[in-house]
């Protein structure tokens, strides 16, 4: 997600914060950074690392885009993912994508959790999933 002093964007982490904790994920990581490359979340669900990509749309309907993350995003996220698969020694991970669509008029959101994303294999390097 962007800037985090953007109201919306706190809101957004929130929401996405309260899924995972209520769904039985215990959450690692918020905003962990690798140079410039940013993990929104790291969680755990059993004994499988979920690296979670948060992204927030402001709408006046609720919609969820097809669209997750475009190549450079995807990038940035799988290099700093293959550090930290590095650094702590993981071996069983999986990548997901949490899309929630907030109604500005209303504050309300809907969220829309993809889980087990395929990442383009040209951006991993020595890591692949085994979940």
């Amino acid at each position: 997600m962007a800037k985090q002093n953007n109201p919306w964007t706190n809101f957004g982490q929130a929401v996405a914060l309260a899924y995972f904790q209520k769904t039985g994920y215990k959450i690692i990581a918020s905003n962990w950074h690798y140079h410039q490359q940013k993990i929104d979340l790291v969680a755990q669900q059993r004994s499988i690392i979920v690296f979670i990509e948060i992204k927030l749309y402001l709408t006046n309907k609720f919609s969820y885009t097809n669209k997750i993350m475009g190549s450079y995003q995807e990038k940035q996220l799988q290099i700093a993912a293959n550090y930290f698969l590095e650094r702590y020694k993981i071996n069983k991970w999986r990548y997901d994508f949490i899309i929630i669509s907030i109604n500005g008029y209303g504050g309300m959101a809907k969220l829309k959790h993809y889980r087990q994303i395929t990442p383009s294999p040209h951006y991993l390097k020595k890591f692949q999933s085994n979940t």
